[in-house]
């Protein structure tokens, strides 16, 4: 059986930048009311999503509950338009998710939208250490999907997609939901999840 392995920002959320566009949008005032500029909360964001930052360190600054101020951001994410369509494809194919987000946020989704009952591996950056395009976070889903016949990857980092391809050999389609963040071409381009449709084998 082959296997598709899905990003979650960008992909299967509709929003590509959960840092740079979507925490000062729905977090803002707080961060303006509490004095924390979008540079710092960038500089712990991307050592917290490889767990090497604690969920306190990343918070420290917020008045309030962390727990509601994470809540009321997590909860701003908005499921990408063809999110049916992936699940249908589950039993034709393999289906896991491989995304650059902190430990606790890939909890608190997984278990907001059941997203373990269709989607098996789920490897969370924040959970291995590690993130993509690190070819090593790749491998990590790879012992979890056991034996695939072909392996495609749906990401909106073309950088990703090149670890992909060039460090695994696997098939890499762009979702572009933003633009390129290389000089890398991917062979297969989307602009919608049912895109998929002109891609896969039937």
């Amino acid at each position: 059986m082959d296997a598709i392995l899905f990003d979650w920002m960008g992909v299967l959320f509709k929003d590509p930048d959960v840092i740079g566009t979507v925490f000062p949008r729905i977090l803002g005032q707080e961060m303006q009311r509490c004095g924390l500029s979008l540079e710092e909360m960038c500089a712990r964001y991307y050592p917290y999503s490889e767990g090497k930052l604690s969920r306190e360190a990343f918070w420290r600054g917020f008045d309030g509950n962390i727990d509601d101020l994470e809540r009321n951001y997590l909860d701003s994410f908005q499921l990408n338009e063809g999110y049916e369509y992936v699940k249908s494809l589950r039993g034709r194919f393999k289906l896991g998710i491989v995304s650059n987000l902190p430990a606790e946020w890939g909890d608190y989704l997984i278990e907001k939208y059941d997203f373990d009952k269709s989607f098996n591996p789920i490897v969370v950056s924040g959970n291995v250490g590690v993130r993509k395009p690190e070819p090593e976070i790749y491998r990590i889903a790879l012992r979890g999907l056991g034996v695939a016949n072909k392996v495609y990857v749906v990401d909106d980092k073309t950088s990703n997609l090149r670890a992909a391809e060039e460090h695994l050999g696997w098939t890499g389609i762009w979702m572009r939901s933003q633009p390129a963040n290389s000089d890398f071409v991917p062979r297969f381009q989307i602009d919608r999840l049912t895109d998929l449709k002109e891609i896969l084998p039937a």
